[in-house]
Formats: C-alpha cells, sequence, structure tokens
C-alpha cells in the first residue's frame, strides 16, 4: 500500500495521504 506515506507500509496516517492527494 504505497500512497501518501512516500514508503510502502501497510498502515499510512491520514494525514500523510491527505497531503498527498491535496497536492
Amino acid at each position: 500500500y504505497c500512497k501518501g506515506c512516500g514508503v510502502c507500509a501497510n498502515e499510512c496516517p491520514v494525514d500523510a495521504i491527505k497531503m498527498e492527494r491535496e497536492v
């Protein structure tokens, strides 16, 4: 699951994903 975190992790902070999508 690679999205928002910048690294492949099973779980990612919602904030990180939100920032990634927002950009």
